[in-house]
């Protein structure tokens, strides 16, 4: 189904482009005094038509009008059609989609008739624009759901709709996103539904808005994002959007929903979905996973183990042990092995990450609209399909080694107070492991004797009750350069960034810690030693020490260790040049 426009706008192009009428206006029917009628097109060239096609209409006026004169118009090619000239001063039109990349063109004629067989006519050359080609483009898009919130999270009381379209079902009935799936959310703001009982998303065209804005007929730069996943759980993209337009239909109860959306890639979509839209209220009918009701013991037919991250010398591993049936999944954390070696010993639960020899509890995390599961839970697939969930509140975990297998028992409570237990002997070891990023072959101090310090606000980027500083520092006089992203205890720009002192995090920093470096192909994020020849060495553990020196300069010390497990360390004082970005975050 063809994007909706109501109307079409009118381009002037050059003399040269715009067909002549066939009777030029001031002539006179042979034999008599009398100008004969002219049609005047509120048009002085070509008309422009978009690619996506959809009703359309040219305004026009009658010189010297006959009692008895009639309007009719036709075209030269079937893309344009349904003229309809019933309307005194309009001729409306249907406009098929243009599915090429080229322009095409086509004249409408439009024939003015009077005493019966006399005419005029107008012809208007009209150009269609050829379709513009997507990077990524799914315009049938089936699944739908959605939540209403009400006006409570609109900063000037606009209501917000939440809705997410993809190709397959939220899993877990409605939960979370699944492998092969193509997933879009959007979060509108906009005003009161015409029935609240029955909430409805508001027709009209919606923009991209600004970070941390509500305003009516938007949808939000903080909770609109996508992803698409292979079959085998990988991302293809997980992104947010940087410019975009929806529009939104409705056709009896049928709604439409088609956006143009360019991600923080510069990668551009064109979505749509059409079909049935409930609309869930939020606290009522909320759709959550069943919770595993009963004692399980896993007849464990395989075992896996993948890297996670890594903090300093302690890794995460991700261990599967799975049956016909279940899956229990555990976040162990364990020292380091490049050689995917997997330590042997007892492994308690515990909520502190990267501490040795534990393993972490099952919690949620809100994503897409649905819910994600992590840490150590139980996945328990029924025969209808069902998915039932046991998070860990409580448990242990051994692991030791046999004539070269890997030993592992595990057993876990459920937060419902269910016992789920798996046993696996076999060969095991931690895959995925990627190579050290670093490119240090030792020990280094950065020369920071002459440099320059930049840091941008970006605001609660995280989500976790601090404000999150980008700081650079950049020799002039050498190649070195450092960088790192920290999160403050300020709640503003105006709080600056104080002093304090910050260790690394893998992901979402709270106040009080940094980043961890990371690099993937080109794009590099998080703290990190950039030098000259490409040079590069990520922060993996270690301190990083912040002073204001109550003079308008900070003093900034660290030493940290990379992924290769080489030191690098400097210390800079000076006064750093900050800016407000969070607007654009």
């Amino acid at each position: 189904m063809a994007r909706i426009f109501n109307d079409f706008r009118m381009y002037i192009l050059s003399a040269a482009s715009i067909l002549p009428a066939v009777l030029l206006s001031g002539c006179s029917k042979p034999g008599t005094d009398s100008p004969l009628p002219e049609i005047i097109p509120d048009i002085t060239g070509s008309l422009l038509l978009p690619a996506e096609g959809g009703p359309a209409s040219i305004a026009y006026s009658i010189a010297g009008h006959a009692d008895d004169g009639k309007l009719s118009a036709a075209a030269s090619e079937d893309w344009l059609d349904g003229f309809d000239c019933g309307t005194d001063g309009t001729v409306a039109f249907t406009v098929l989609p243009n599915e090429d990349t080229e322009d095409r063109s086509a004249v409408i004629t439009l024939t003015y008739t009077w005493a019966g067989t006399e005419t005029v006519t107008k012809q208007i050359n009209a150009i269609q624009k050829g379709k513009i080609p997507y990077d990524f483009e799914f315009l049938e898009l089936d699944k739908f759901y959605g939540i209403y919130y009400g006006d409570i999270n609109g900063i000037n009381g606009e209501h917000n709709y939440n809705i997410t379209i993809s190709d397959k079902e939220l899993e877990g009935n409605g939960d979370y996103i699944t492998p092969g799936g193509t997933y879009y959310m959007l979060d509108f703001f906009a005003g009161v539904p015409s029935d609240p009982e029955n909430p409805s998303l508001p027709s009209g065209t919606y923009t991209l808005g600004t970070s941390s804005s509500t305003s009516e007929m938007t949808f939000s730069k903080d909770f609109s994002k996508a992803a698409m996943l292979t079959e085998d759980g990988d991302y293809i993209f997980n992104t947010v959007f940087t410019d975009g337009t929806a529009s939104v239909s409705y056709e009896g109860s049928t709604i439409t929903i088609e956006a143009f959306l360019t991600d923080a890639d510069s990668k551009t979509h064109h979505i749509r979905y059409s079909g049935e839209a409930v609309f869930h209220t939020d606290g009522e009918d909320s759709i959550t996973t069943p919770v595993i009701d009963h004692d399980i013991n896993l007849d464990v037919q395989y075992a896996s183990a993948m890297y996670a991250s890594r903090s300093g010398d302690v890794m995460e591993v991700n261990i599967s042990l799975e049956d016909e049936q279940t899956i229990l999944h555990i976040e162990a954390f364990m020292p380091f092995d490049e050689t995917g070696a997997i330590t042997a010993g007892q492994y308690l639960m515990s909520s502190d990450v990267y501490t040795p020899s534990t393993i972490y509890p099952g919690e949620t995390a809100e994503f897409m609209g649905g819910v994600i599961y992590m840490g150590t839970y139980a996945e328990q697939m029924g025969e209808d399909g069902s998915v039932t969930i046991g998070l860990a509140a409580d448990g242990c975990m051994s692991i030791s080694s046999e004539a070269g297998d890997c030993v592992i028992s595990c057993s876990i409570t459920t937060a419902e107070g269910y016992s789920i237990t798996a046993d696996w002997r076999g060969p095991l070891s931690v895959t995925a492991i990627p190579d050290p990023i670093s490119t240090l072959t030792g020990d280094y101090t950065l020369d920071l004797t002459e440099a320059e310090a930049t840091a941008d606000y970006c605001g609660d980027y995280y989500g976790t009750g601090g404000s999150d500083w980008r700081l650079t520092i950049t020799s002039t006089t050498g190649s070195d350069s450092f960088q790192t992203d920290f999160v403050t205890s300020g709640t503003s720009y105006s709080d600056g960034i104080g002093s304090g002192t910050y260790t690394g995090v893998v992901d979402f920093p709270s106040p009080g810690q940094y980043l961890i470096g990371w690099a993937m192909g080109d794009y590099t994020g998080g703290t990190l030693y950039l030098g000259g020849e490409n040079e590069i060495a990520p922060a993996v553990s270690g301190d990083m020490t912040i002073t204001d020196n109550g003079d308008g300069t900070h003093t900034v010390s660290f030493a940290f260790t990379d992924d290769a497990g080489h030191i690098w360390d400097g210390n800079w004082t000076g006064v750093i040049n900050t800016r407000d970005i969070s607007a654009d975050m």
